[in-house]
């Protein structure tokens, strides 16, 4: 009787083993086909750039942003539902909920901006790493938070050095002063040098598992973007291309399991009404600033920074 019990077991065993074998071949062929099209679109997006007036690229990063960079945090309230196991008729109430944590936030930011603005760029920062590294790092500790963070650190210091005067300027709009380039550069010599100590340590502890001439490559790709485009066009496509799309592919196979049309579907539906909200109260910004370029830029840098913070929350949860 064990006997055949055990076989059972064994049995069942190697048949779930064979599909968990199966499912991270399809994972890894997955993120090897989207790491590729990242690549072709940023170097595509480059060389445009060099046929592109300023304005242009600002308007084409805010079509981005306002598209698959909003969409990729309109759907929140679905994972929520998922994360916390919530009945579907307390909808409206998690909407309002969530929506009133925005707008705490973005008062937070009139208030508060310097301290603000530093607290959002270190979460955005540790997003942003968490993102990118996330498929490459399987345990859970202090180091592994503190090598997300550095690594975005390290992006954002890299972009706002080389679009200083813009960085600047919308800093000053916002509320913040006392920064100056060199700020900028020394923010980011520290972060890169903290990144290399961190990503050693879990190389050499074999918690990371990442190929470190790609990203030394990466890192050189980013910095010729954030040399030659915008402040606005430079980020948006790093936020865009290299941390939206991944994100919404991520959260289909959270809600769904895979990647597919119907997923997509569910979505879009999904994340439709959050979606709408946020692109009006953009765009009723601008309209609002119209006369001020610079005054709307940093009011839509604040606008994003609030719809961040608890999309960020969501997300930690989400991926652990």
């Amino acid at each position: 009787m064990f006997n055949k019990s055990n076989k059972k077991l064994n049995k069942k065993y190697i048949k779930t083993k064979k599909c968990l074998n199966l499912y991270d071949k399809n994972m890894n062929n997955l993120y090897r086909t989207v790491s590729n099209i990242k690549l072709i679109i940023t170097f595509f997006f480059l060389w445009v750039t060099s046929f592109l007036s300023p304005k242009l690229e600002d308007y084409l990063a805010y079509f981005l942003i306002l598209t698959v960079g909003l969409l990729h945090g309109s759907n929140d309230i679905e994972l929520l539902f998922k994360n916390l196991n919530l009945k579907r008729s307390k909808t409206y109430l998690i909407l309002l909920l969530y929506i009133s944590l925005i707008v705490l936030t973005g008062v937070f930011f009139i208030k508060i901006p310097s301290v603000m603005l530093i607290v959002f760029i270190a979460f955005s920062a540790y997003h942003f790493g968490e993102q990118h590294f996330k498929e490459k790092i399987d345990i859970k500790s202090p180091l592994r938070d503190f090598f997300y963070l550095f690594y975005g650190l390290t992006l954002f210091f890299m972009l706002f050095a080389m679009n200083s005067n813009d960085t600047l300027r919308i800093m000053s709009q916002i509320g913040f002063s006392g920064m100056t380039e060199f700020h900028f550069y020394q923010g980011f010599f520290l972060s890169l040098g903290a990144t290399l100590v961190t990503g050693s340590i879990l190389r050499l502890e074999k918690m990371l598992d990442t190929e470190v001439t790609r990203e030394i490559f990466l890192l050189l790709l980013f910095f010729l973007i954030f040399r030659v485009a915008t402040l606005m066009w430079a980020f948006a496509v790093y936020f865009v291309i290299w941390h939206a799309y991944p994100s919404i592919l991520d959260q289909m196979i959270y809600l769904k399991g895979r990647v597919n049309e119907s997923g997509f579907i569910h979505y879009i539906k999904s994340s439709l009404l959050y979606w709408c909200i946020s692109v009006l109260g953009i765009l009723l910004l601008f309209w609002l600033t119209s006369q001020n370029t610079e005054m709307f830029k940093a009011l839509f840098f604040t606008l994003i920074a609030a719809i961040s913070f608890p999309h960020i929350f969501v997300m930690r949860k989400m991926n652990n």
